[in-house]
């Protein structure tokens, strides 16, 4: 008998102490979130400031030689001081665009070129002007003759690039593009409003974007088809 209520005895104490156990743990529990809970929460960082940034440098804007214009879609002005040799350029380039691609490009404003006037200090002459009004640059059988866009023009203006001229002589001279592409270099004598060719050390004067565009038809013509080849072009170099 009394072995077995030593048995009951211990089993009691044993509940007992798994009771207090968990009593202390839930106590311990409930302190520790009250504790968790009384500590303020951090302080938020605050966003960084932003600093403020260069303003960009702006690029030199690069002319698109890529932007032509579809030549069956130009009409020649009535007072084109050259319609003449224009239309008859468009009419080749459709006809034979093998034999003379010319590249065509949009077209400048009046205010456009008075701009570049005022900002270089040069007057153009009245078929230059006229040139660019038309179109902003003429590519001719692959540089055979171009004219450079104006934006062009005016960039080597500035650079001071006038190698081909004789020395002391550059700031007598505009730099308007090419001939032939090899070296010949397409000027404008800034005095007398002359455009030039300057052929290795010679010049040789045209005077007028209308005799340069006679001579660019009559050396294709002759060089790739022949007098007899087409009447229109006949009609013209060989009245």
């Amino acid at each position: 008998m009394t072995f077995l209520l030593f048995i009951v005895a211990v089993i009691a104490l044993g509940a007992v102490t798994i009771k207090l156990r968990r009593h202390n743990r839930q106590v311990r529990q409930e302190s520790f979130r009250e504790l968790w809970n009384s500590i303020p929460d951090a302080p938020q960082a605050a966003p960084p400031t932003p600093q403020p940034q260069p303003e960009p440098v702006p690029s030199e804007p690069v002319f698109d030689w890529s932007k032509t214009i579809d030549a069956s879609t130009i009409t020649v002005p009535a007072d084109l001081p050259f319609r003449e040799e224009m239309e008859l350029l468009l009419y080749m380039t459709q006809k034979y665009p093998d034999m003379m691609p010319i590249d065509f490009y949009a077209p400048l404003s009046s205010t456009t070129i008075a701009m570049f006037e005022d900002r270089t200090g040069i007057r153009l002459p009245e078929q230059v002007k006229a040139l660019y009004r038309f179109s902003n640059g003429l590519d001719i059988e692959r540089q055979t003759l171009l004219f450079e866009p104006l934006e062009l023009v005016e960039k080597e203006y500035n650079m001071g690039y006038c190698d081909w001229a004789k020395e002391g002589d550059a700031n007598d001279y505009l730099l308007l593009g090419s001939v032939i592409g090899d070296g010949q270099y397409l000027g404008l004598h800034k005095a007398s409003g002359h455009i030039f060719w300057h052929d290795h050390g010679n010049m040789t004067d045209y005077d007028t974007v209308k005799n340069l565009l006679h001579w660019a038809i009559e050396f294709i013509y002759e060089g790739y088809l022949g007098k007899g080849t087409d009447a229109r072009v006949d009609a013209y170099l060989y009245p």
